[in-house]
C-alpha cells in the first residue's frame, strides 16, 4: 500500500527521532498533538511489534480527544480496512496486531495489567504530576525490537511548572525537544490564525504563552487562594453543593462541581470537552450529574439551556448584569479553594493563569483577561446562587 501524508516539514525531525523522550511543546494550533497522532499510527503499521499506550490524565476526557483525533486520521487515510476500532474500550487493533490502547491515568487498576508497551504518548502532558511521569517510565521495559520512547505533547504553562525545570533547566541527553507554533502550521485556515494573533491586541502574556508557546512569569494573577491537591470528600461529604456550566465548541464545554466543608471550598468533578453538538455534551453530562441538581449555566445560551430543560434537566441561566464577573471573582476570592488535581485537570490548568488586565503603564486593573477562563467562569456561574442572595450558608475562612 501506498500512502502518502502530509506532514509539516517543522515535524520532520520528531517523526523519526528514538530518544527516549520525544517532547513536543508550543502554541495552540502548532499541529503538535496531530503530528503525534500521525506518528502513532505509522509506527503500528509498520511490520516490528508495537503496543502503544495514549495516555491522559482523566479517561473521561479521551473519548472526543485523542481517540477521536487518532479515529479521524484513520478515516482521512482512507485505512478502515486495516484497523478494528473498538469504541467502547477505546483500541485501535492493526491488521498486523499491532494495537493502539487509550486510558486515564486515573484507572490505575487497568493501567498495573498492561504489559509490553512499546511507546507511550502523553497528552496534554502539562497535566500530569511528575511521579505520574515516573511510573508511565517504569511501563517501559523489557527487550522489543523498536526502541522505547515517550512522546509528550503540551503548551507550556508557565516557568514554574515541573516540564520546564525536568527537560528545559537542563540539558537531558535522553530527550530530544521541538518547538513549534501556528507559524509553523501550513495547514490552519486563515480565519483560525487570525483568531490567534487577536491575541495580540488582548493581552500580551497570553499571546506569548498561548499562540507563541513560551514559558511566562506570570504577574497580576486574579486568584491566589488556592491549592492543587487530591482529596478524598465528594458531593456526600459536602454542603451547599453547586454546579455550574459553561458552553463551547470551539472552545471546551464545561461543567465545574464543587460544595463547601469547614468554610473552605472544594472543586471535586469537572467535565471539559470540545467540539461537541448540544446534544453530544447532554449525553457526556448526564454521566456524572444527576438531573435533579440545580445547576447554573452561561445564560448568553439560551436553546442550548431550553435543550437541557427539555431533556429533563434542572438546568438554569446565569443572571450576570453589570460588575458579575467582579462580584462573582470577589465571592470566590474569600474561601480557600481546593481543586481535585486528578478529577479537575481543567481548572487546576486554568485558575493559575487567570490574571487582571494592564493599562498602558503596565498596571493591573480590576478587569480579568477572558481568556482560556472557560472551567473559571463554570465556576462562576455555578456559585452565583450564593452569591446573589449575599447569604451563604457557608462561613469564610481567613485569609493568611
Amino acid at each position: 500500500m501506498e500512502l502518502k501524508v502530509k506532514v509539516n516539514r517543522a515535524f520532520y525531525p520528531l517523526m523519526e527521532n528514538r530518544s527516549r523522550y520525544s517532547v513536543s511543546y508550543g502554541g495552540a494550533g502548532s499541529g503538535k498533538s496531530y503530528n503525534a497522532g500521525q506518528t502513532i499510527i505509522l509506527r503500528v503499521m509498520r511490520a516490528q511489534e508495537r503496543k502503544i499506550l495514549v495516555a491522559r490524565k482523566v479517561a473521561k476526557t479521551f473519548r472526543f480527544s485523542v481517540f477521536s483525533l487518532l479515529v479521524r486520521i484513520i478515516s482521512e487515510w482512507n485505512l478502515e480496512s486495516i484497523f478494528r476500532i473498538n469504541k467502547t474500550e477505546m483500541t485501535i487493533t492493526c491488521v498486523n496486531g499491532n494495537q493502539i490502547l487509550c486510558l486515564g491515568l486515573d484507572d490505575v487498576e487497568k493501567l498495573k495489567s498492561i504489559d509490553g508497551i512499546t511507546e507511550i504518548w502523553i497528552e496534554e502532558a502539562s497535566e500530569i504530576t511528575e511521579d505520574d511521569l515516573t511510573q508511565l517510565n517504569l511501563r517501559l521495559r523489557g527487550e522489543t525490537e523498536v526502541p522505547k520512547q515517550i512522546i509528550l505533547t503540551f503548551n507550556p504553562i508557565n516557568a514554574t511548572h515541573w516540564l520546564k525545570r525536568r527537560f528545559f533547566d537542563r540539558k537531558d541527553a535522553s530527550a530530544f525537544v521541538l518547538h513549534t507554533t501556528y507559524k509553523d502550521n501550513h495547514f490552519l485556515d486563515a480565519d483560525y490564525i487570525q483568531e490567534l494573533e487577536k491575541l495580540k491586541e488582548v493581552d500580551q502574556y497570553y499571546y506569548d504563552v498561548y499562540c507563541l508557546g513560551k514559558w511566562g512569569v506570570l504577574g497580576n494573577v486574579v486568584f491566589s487562594n488556592f491549592v492543587i491537591e487530591e482529596f478524598d470528600y465528594g458531593e456526600g461529604d459536602l454542603e451547599s453543593l453547586c454546579d455550574g456550566m459553561d458552553f463551547g465548541f470551539n472552545h471546551p464545554s464545561t461543567l465545574e462541581r464543587f460544595g463547601f466543608k469547614d468554610g473552605e471550598l472544594y472543586v471535586y468533578d469537572e467535565l471539559s470537552i470540545k467540539g461537541l453538538t448540544n446534544q453530544e455534551w447532554m449525553g457526556e453530562v448526564e454521566k456524572i450529574l444527576p438531573k435533579h441538581r440545580p445547576c447554573t449555566a452561561d445564560s448568553s445560551e439560551p436553546g442550548r439551556i431550553r435543550e437541557f430543560q427539555q431533556a429533563g434537566f434542572n438546568l438554569g441561566g446565569a443572571k450576570k448584569g453589570k460588575d458579575s464577573v467582579r462580584e462573582g471573582i470577589d465571592f470566590l476570592k474569600r474561601y480557600r479553594i481546593h481543586i481535585h488535581s486528578r478529577n479537575c485537570p481543567g481548572l487546576a490548568a486554568r485558575l493559575p493563569l487567570y490574571k487582571y488586565k494592564q493599562d498602558r503603564d503596565g498596571n493591573a486593573i480590576d478587569e480579568p483577561v477572558e481568556v482560556l477562563d472557560d472551567e473559571i467562569a463554570a465556576l462562576r456561574y455555578g456559585s452565583e446562587p450564593l452569591w446573589i442572595q449575599s447569604t451563604p450558608k457557608v462561613s469564610t475562612f481567613a485569609p493568611m
